[in-house]
């Protein structure tokens, strides 16, 4: 079985309904639905929010992630859409849950500096991650070393967190760039 990350109705509670899913990636519009000051290193990646706070976030940040993906053509009809059902919909309260589709020990920068760097429409990320050795958490009394890092673009940082390859939407037909974007959404 593969990683899932959602976007539900009434989290927690019995009438719970899906309105986006994933599998394997995070939908690149997400970064800009999940509140940065909810972001916890030390709590699973699973949000409940007040819908109409997500909506206008939302709103807020498709003109910034449509530039800084600018090689997609419908990435703000996409965002756009979901925005649209999201606004239809009658709960007060809906969950984004990516705690599967994140490290559980991510190596600098984390989900929190995505979406910190999202909620101020930073353009201009750029960070260099030393070269380092580290415990190797799964054969005791030895190390595994990491080579120096450059995330180079706001872009690659958004790319690296949510899985997706520069190639994989590079190859992508309308369809499933739509669904990069959004991620499936149901009727």
């Amino acid at each position: 079985m593969s990683a899932r990350g959602a976007i539900v109705t009434n989290p927690g509670k019995k009438n719970s309904k899906m309105v986006s899913e994933s599998k394997r990636y995070i939908p690149l519009f997400w970064f800009g639905l999940i509140p940065e000051e909810k972001w916890s290193p030390d709590t699973p990646a699973q949000y409940s929010c007040l819908r109409a706070e997500v909506v206008e976030r939302g709103r807020s940040c498709v003109g910034f992630l449509a530039e800084v993906f600018s090689d997609i053509d419908n990435f703000a009809q996409s965002a756009e859409q979901l925005l649209d059902k999201l606004t239809r919909l009658k709960c007060e309260t809906i969950g984004i849950d990516v705690a599967e589709l994140t490290e559980p020990e991510p190596l600098n920068p984390d989900l929190g500096a995505a979406l910190k760097m999202v909620a101020e429409q930073d353009k201009n990320f750029h960070l260099s991650i030393p070269a380092r050795t580290v415990p190797n958490p799964f054969l005791l009394g030895e190390t595994v070393d990491f080579p120096a890092k450059e995330i180079a673009s706001t872009r690659e940082l958004l790319q690296t967190l949510s899985w997706l390859t520069p190639r994989e939407i590079e190859t992508a037909n309308a369809e499933l760039l739509h669904e990069l974007v959004i991620g499936y959404v149901w009727d």
